[in-house]
């Protein structure tokens, strides 16, 4: 009887942390990233922003990217295109796509529509956000180090974009991100046919990234592929009146359901314990 009850209290707690586990991270759908392997395996940096689109509720599919096909983006939510990746690998393959891209291969910039880039190396990189655009607008700070240590960035040139670039992130009169809105002018005339942002990440240098860095990158990947509106409350339907005498009934959820049987259990406990004396 203990070892049932024991059970009993262990799978309350379970079902409890798994409620609240799933409500934490909302399915997003889709992430392809696309990547070049460093010595056979995913480099530390992309193995990173692997892990943070999953903890944003992505399903991320790594894509080595002399693999990678315009057909990998059509079904996805984004599409993230490492530094590491060979610009010959992805040029031609998504300029035309529908779907967000978040681009840090600065070779495959001017396909995608971006324009040009801007070599930074200097003492953690420090940027400032200004405007009051979306991507920075909830940002907890406006100023910091893009790295924790010494670190080349790739920066957009801001003589290169188009008049609707969002341009963010400066630095001596360069930007760490150029963001395009869908139906912005790219740098070719054309339209963007979905949201597009340049990223200042060189080689594996996110495993530097500072905490607000990662902020930045959320943000920029929340504008791109906004995070599902979750409703947390629902209008109670009208009542009649006999309907509205009537005992009205609990919900029963994943972690009231667990403090109830943690409660019987323990009740239980105590009963046996009582009769036994």
């Amino acid at each position: 009887m203990k070892k049932l009850l024991v059970f009993l209290l262990a799978m309350s707690i379970l079902l409890g942390m798994t409620g609240l586990v799933s409500a934490a991270a909302p399915d997003r759908g889709s992430a392809v990233v696309i990547y070049q392997p460093v010595e056979g395996k995913i480099g530390a940096g992309d193995q990173l922003v692997i892990d943070r689109l999953t903890s944003l509720g992505f399903k991320v599919t790594p894509v080595i990217d002399a693999d990678c096909k315009t057909a990998d983006a059509a079904s996805a939510a984004i599409v993230f295109i490492g530094e590491s990746c060979s610009s010959g690998n992805i040029k031609g393959k998504f300029a035309a796509s529908a779907t967000p891209i978040f681009c840090c291969e600065m070779a495959a910039w001017e396909d995608i529509g971006y324009g040009s880039q801007v070599s930074v190396t200097v003492s953690k990189v420090p940027v400032k956000l200004s405007g009051d655009n979306e991507i920075v607008k909830g940002m907890s700070t406006k100023s910091f180090d893009l790295f924790k240590s010494d670190q080349t960035a790739i920066f957009i040139n801001k003589e290169t974009v188009t008049k609707d670039a969002v341009l963010i992130g400066e630095f001596e009169g360069h930007y760490a991100i150029s963001a395009y809105d869908k139906g912005a002018e790219l740098i070719d005339g054309s339209r963007a046919p979905a949201r597009r942002a340049s990223g200042f990440i060189y080689g594996q240098t996110a495993v530097e990234f500072t905490d607000a860095t990662w902020e930045l990158f959320e943000a920029v990947v929340n504008w791109l592929s906004p995070p599902p509106v979750i409703e947390t409350t629902t209008a109670a339907p009208a009542k009649s009146a006999a309907a509205a005498a009537a005992p009205v009934p609990q919900t029963f959820d994943a972690v009231s359901g667990a403090l109830a049987l943690a409660v019987l259990s323990g009740t239980v406990l105590a009963t046996r314990k009582k009769l036994s004396k």
